[in-house]
């Protein structure tokens, strides 16, 4: 008869070939002889955990270290099992008490905030990877996951100093050019991302999502030939990785030889092993595909399948606070009233240099200011942030106090960066659609500055921004709800400056009209901005700019109008969007 020692060490043996079906049983039975065996239990736990039972294992594992709270590996498995069971709290004492058995093991600090971050404890995770800098201060793996926590966060720029910080300590690190690709991406500085992604593959030929990343940056650049077979390698590299599906058909117009592939894409999706923004590409894939075949029953169904895995993985539990966001613009409203600016006009900077570009995601700002800069007058200043970030620097929306020494100085740091994007154009343009809520403030400080407005269809514009997968979405764009909510907005502040703003500062243009008759609008624009005419505007297609939008393949093509009234397709689901149907 074996002893419980003969079958610990054979199941061993099958546990390191992997053959944990002739593992498992041989661990069960050296717990029958002796069922407190520490050794037997972890090695069963570990099997169980491996094989979808994840309960057992957290039941035996737990027992084990009550009987010896000394057992390390025992205390580290329980911190990613008890995790993803959902119990944070019990895992991080885990963690915590075999960091107390090994307090030198930089790994460890690591596998406890890679658990914490993983589960959307960024904060927390963060002391975790600090520590196991300051064990490792040569190696590059707690610069790395330091940095895809900040990238996770969006801090981009702090991203980029984890990663440069990694890579100075190894240059031969895939991970590490990787995670600076990424970071630089977030910023909008593709030409940094491409050199970093072209390292990261020369490493690492195997690097999952490097081929995919630069595949869509390329498409991004308009060089589609190039992009589709670094997708396609992508692919083979990692067959789950959606975006690279996504990239495939966002360019191309599915056909009936397609409905295999599509098939095959429909049961992945479905896989719930695989993580949520994959899946949530996939969907995307799908309804973009099912759309060109006509079935547009399917494809709203995977656009709804999309939202709902895009918002598990950007916002999980995260809800929309609606009222705050509708108080801002009520504050808004109240403090910027033609008066407003006849009071602050002496805070004004007089050039005439930006050109703002504004309306609601998805209305086609991206189009105007493809045509515009294909001016020679006109450079193309993308989507900035600037307003944004910068706001409360000069403005207390609490009190309505405006300080006008601030905004003399936003007024002058926006120009320099205007000028550092183009020190020749006699206009830098800012089109980053969500500046329609700062045009008071815009105004107030150059009241010079034109605006432009472009109004869509509010069925089209919504339906396109429900079925658009972002980089990173706004917070109201994946349910049908909240993107009426922010639109009625939208509607509601553009209503107001129709009203404050001088008519010679600020001119609407509809999309469908630009599609139908892009020559009579964009000479029109062209005309309000104060520029003489050029044919180049009517060549859009041919401007080489980077497009880091969504938009960036439509934008490559001639002009088309299957977009108008694209809502009508879709008119038995449209749900909550039919709310629009009137103001449309």
């Amino acid at each position: 008869m074996r002893t419980v020692h003969d079958l610990i060490a054979e199941g061993q043996q099958a546990y390191a070939r992997n053959d944990l079906g002739r593992a498992g049983p041989l661990f069960k039975q050296a717990l029958a002889i002796n069922p407190v065996d520490n050794t037997a239990s972890v090695y069963y736990a570990m099997v169980c955990a491996r094989t979808g039972r994840a309960p057992i294992a957290i039941e035996y594992l737990r027992n084990a270290v009550k009987r010896d709270p000394k057992l390390f590996e025992a205390h580290v498995a329980l911190t990613t099992l008890l995790f993803a069971a959902g119990k944070p709290e019990e895992a991080i004492d885990h963690g915590r008490r075999a960091i107390e058995i090994h307090p030198d093991d930089a790994d460890l600090y690591c596998h406890v905030g890679r658990e914490l971050a993983k589960h959307g404890a960024y904060h927390e995770s963060v002391p975790y990877f600090e520590s196991a800098i300051d064990l490792t201060p040569g190696g590059p793996t707690g610069w790395i996951e330091l940095g895809r926590v900040k990238l996770a966060q969006f801090e981009f720029d702090a991203a980029v100093e984890c990663a440069k910080r990694a890579v100075e300590r190894d240059d031969q690190s895939a991970d590490s050019h990787m995670l600076l690709a990424l970071a630089y991406s977030g910023l909008g500085d593709l030409a940094n991302s491409e050199l970093h992604l072209r390292r990261a593959i020369v490493l690492n030929p195997c690097q999952p999502y490097a081929h995919g990343l630069l595949g869509w940056q390329l498409q991004e650049k308009g060089l589609f030939e190039e992009a589709e077979p670094l997708l396609m390698e992508s692919l083979r590299v990692s067959p789950a990785n959606g975006i690279a599906y996504y990239a495939l058909h966002r360019t191309k117009t599915a056909t009936s030889d397609d409905l295999q592939g599509l098939e095959k894409l429909a049961k992945m999706a479905e896989n719930p092993s695989i993580g949520p923004t994959d899946r949530a590409y996939m969907y995307y894939a799908l309804g973009k595909a099912r759309e060109d075949l006509g079935d547009f029953r399917a494809a709203i169904s995977d656009y709804d399948s999309a939202n709902q895995m895009a918002g598990v993985a950007w916002f999980d539990k995260l809800q929309w606070d609606r009222e705050t966001y509708v108080r801002e613009f009520d504050r808004t409203i109240e403090l910027f009233s033609p008066e407003s600016f006849d009071t602050r006009r002496t805070w004004a900077n007089n050039e005439a240099t930006p050109l703002l570009v504004v309306g609601m995601i998805r209305s086609g700002t991206t189009l105007v200011e493809q045509i515009l800069s294909s001016h020679p007058e006109i450079a193309a200043g993308g989507e900035l942030t600037f307003w944004h970030d910068r706001a409360k620097n000069a403005i207390d929306f609490d009190t309505g106090r405006i300080d006008a020494d601030s905004m003399q100085r936003l007024g002058q740091e926006y120009l320099e960066t205007l000028r550092s994007i183009s020190p020749i154009a006699s206009h830098v343009t800012d089109k980053l659609p969500h500046n329609y809520a700062m045009l008071g403030l815009v105004h107030t400080a150059f009241p010079n500055s034109r605006i432009i407005h472009v109004k869509r269809n509010p069925l089209d514009n919504c339906l396109s921004i429900y079925t658009t997968p972002y980089g990173r979405p706004p917070i109201y764009a994946l349910y049908r709800e909240n993107i009426v909510t922010a639109y009625q907005q939208y509607q509601r502040i553009v209503a107001h400056w129709r009203t404050v703003l001088p008519p010679d500062r600020f001119l609407e243009i509809e999309y469908e009209h630009l599609v139908s008759d892009r020559e009579a609008v964009i000479r029109r624009v062209i005309d309000f901005i104060g520029l003489s005419w050029s044919d180049s505007c009517l060549q859009h297609e041919q401007n080489r700019r980077i497009v880091n939008t969504p938009s960036a393949w439509q934008v490559r093509q001639a002009i088309y109008k299957t977009s108008v009234e694209r809502w009508k397709k879709f008119e038995p689901w449209l749900g909550e969007f039919s709310q629009l149907i009137q103001s449309g």
